[in-house]
């Protein structure tokens, strides 16, 4: 909220009066009906700062308008723009100049979550529901031109005026073009573009591994979007699994910055370390690994005939809340094995604790599962040499790739982890 109200201003432009949020150092975004029009437009920072500003552009479909600050005079702070997809449940904050006393003095601060998105003929397309105010009986008048922000600090639309149950607003998606032919930056929606997590991504590497993760990173940003994944996956993107239409997970993703960070990050981790193997890749609930018939020997001790008999490693990716790998992995697995486990498949954990899963599992640690499960040993019900299943953490991958200087020497490495795991009793 600091940086929000730093960025925040209140207008006055002959008797109207609203509230308006720097979008660069020197530019403004307000709601064309703050103006009125032919006289001057003067503006107040968050500081006391006083400034006069000039119309840059108009927008009629969006009822926003852009303005510049005339003089030397720079904002010291400014809100990035996202073009998100508004979508309900996604919660916002605000902060605006209401016409009371308190609101003209020192501004008031609003929040609460998206209702709807309307893509319609109407130039509002958002509305929003708003925690601790009464649509009917509160004061509205003065927030118009206030910024719309979500938790990463992005302002993602603007106030335009209350409704009959709520308040509307006009995103920042159906004003890109608008804002964009001025010259400001627009990101886009961080589901619909990787770029967003890539900064973050191989920490603690070294320089030359660094580098090399980076090029296949680069490159699947290129193919891929977060989108892609959690329409795939849908609830099944983290364990335990949740349930949710696809609007339901983007939300909770959306509302949650860390989970949301953490769990595309180590996507992009994961996708490039495989783009270093040959592996194929026809959709997220069918990731395979292909190894060859020297590595098939190797899994299953079996000399094959042709070389160019292949076994394709199956590959499940969840992200987890729990901080105990190994606990994680024992309740993933003990119920999975209520349900029946796929030959050759490798489920892989990440979470947001950087130790998770660098003490991996002990000898016998499947066996002990099977056995659980049946029973007992005297049961009879012995199947693990048949299951071939194994677990890893991106953990366990990552500390194999960051001691590589060269594909050449990353690529034997990543497919022995997967030939170990599967082989581990």
């Amino acid at each position: 909220m600091l940086s929000i109200k730093a960025a925040s201003c209140k207008l006055s432009c002959g008797l109207k009066e609203g509230s308006g949020f720097f979008v660069s150092l020197d530019h403004v975004l307000t709601a064309k009906h703050n103006l009125d029009h032919g006289n001057e437009i003067n503006g107040e920072g968050y500081g006391g700062e006083i400034f006069s500003l000039e119309l840059v552009d108009t927008d009629d479909d969006t009822d926003m308008v852009l303005l510049k600050i005339q003089g030397a005079y720079k904002s010291g702070t400014f809100l990035h723009i996202c073009s998100l997809e508004p979508i309900a449940g996604i919660s916002w904050e605000s902060f605006g100049h209401p016409k009371t006393v308190n609101g003209r003095t020192i501004g008031e601060t609003l929040s609460g979550s998206i209702k709807d998105f309307a893509n319609g003929v109407n130039s509002h397309d958002t509305i929003l529901n708003v925690e601790g105010y009464n649509v009917t009986s509160s004061v509205y008048h003065g927030f118009s031109g206030s910024p719309v922000v979500d938790f990463y600090g992005n302002a993602i639309g603007m106030l335009r005026f209350s409704g009959n149950n709520s308040l509307d607003a006009v995103s920042i998606k159906k004003a890109g073009s608008f804002l964009e032919r001025n010259g400001i930056i627009v990101k886009k929606d961080y589901l619909l573009d990787f770029g967003e997590y890539a900064c973050n991504c191989f920490s603690g590497f070294e320089e030359t591994p660094k580098r090399m993760c980076a090029i296949y990173a680069d490159r699947l940003r290129s193919t891929i979007e977060p989108n892609d994944i959690a329409r795939d996956l849908l609830g099944r993107l983290y364990y335990p699994h949740t349930k949710g239409d696809l609007n339901e997970i983007i939300s909770f993703l959306k509302n949650n910055p860390e989970i949301n960070q953490g769990l595309w990050k180590g996507w992009l981790e994961l996708l490039s370390y495989l783009s270093m193997v040959t592996s194929s890749r026809p959709d997220f609930n069918n990731i395979t690994v292909t190894l060859t018939a020297e590595k098939f020997t190797k899994l299953f001790g079996i000399k094959r005939e042709t070389a160019a008999d292949t076994i394709d490693v199956n590959l499940n990716f969840f992200w987890t809340q729990g901080t105990a790998y190994l606990n994680i992995i024992s309740d993933y697995l003990h119920n999975k094995l209520l349900e029946g486990i796929e030959n050759n498949t490798c489920y892989i954990f990440n979470s947001a604790d950087p130790h998770f899963g660098r003490r991996g599992p002990k000898a016998n640690f499947k066996e002990n599962i099977v056995f659980d499960i049946s029973g007992g040993e005297d049961a009879g019900f012995h199947i693990v040499k048949e299951m071939n299943f194994g677990v890893l953490s991106l953990n366990e991958l990552s500390q194999q790739v960051l001691e590589c200087d060269s594909i050449a020497s990353a690529r034997p490495k990543i497919e022995q982890l997967f030939i170990d795991a599967l082989q581990h009793d």
